[in-house]
């Protein structure tokens, strides 16, 4: 699954780093962290509140949705610009069934421990959420056993220029090469901006 010669590179980076995502988590569920489960496409997508849920009008909670508990408020917001990132999605792809999200992928995921307190990934999670939420729609299915769902859901694309400032960040802790942190932004660019489906289309 390795892509390029960078990617071995950038790989050997992750799993070298002091700490991981386990680290940041908690048995509280007062910082919660919300992420679909399975379903993937070319985007993880992790949010600070739980996407909105109606079946039948009445509030809900989605089958597919799955919640991490984290340590404190700044676990949660640096938690939330790292899965959001392209190079947790890129060491996802190499390791995953590309599918399901499993717990297993996301608290093995290692990191620079000096990441945990950057303020700038906790503006930029700032950034994330609020570009996340003016992006979301309602997207309503009938089903013949539960009836109307309307669920919220997220582009991840349109958030694209804000998680490309995580991963910049992100390849400063992993001390990684401007080629490999170029290479981490456009990791599976045309597919994941939609350009392969405009190309085919003209």
């Amino acid at each position: 699954k390795l892509a390029a010669g960078e990617c071995s590179s950038i790989l050997s980076k992750i799993l070298n780093a002091d700490s991981a995502i386990a680290d940041l988590l908690s048995t509280s569920d007062k910082h919660p962290l919300f992420y679909k489960n399975t379903g993937m496409l070319y985007y993880t997508t992790f949010t600070r509140s739980a996407p909105e849920c109606f079946i039948n009008g009445k509030r809900a909670a989605s089958s597919r949705e799955t919640r991490l508990k984290c340590a404190s408020d700044n676990a949660q917001k640096v938690m939330h610009a790292l899965l959001n990132s392209t190079l947790f999605y890129l060491n996802y792809q190499v390791y995953s069934n590309c599918r399901d999200l499993n717990p297993s992928d996301i608290t093995t995921f290692r990191v620079p421990t000096t990441a945990f307190t950057d303020k700038r990934l906790l503006a930029l999670s700032d950034e994330l959420n609020e570009n996340q939420q003016s992006h979301s729609h309602f997207i309503v299915r009938n089903q013949k056993l539960t009836g109307e769902v309307r669920i919220q859901s997220f582009e991840p694309k349109a958030s694209k220029p804000v998680i490309n400032k995580i991963d910049e960040v992100l390849g400063m802790h992993y001390a990684m090469t401007d080629a490999e942190t170029d290479f981490v932004i456009n990791y599976d660019i045309k597919s994941r901006m939609g350009q392969e489906e405009a190309e085919d289309d003209e």
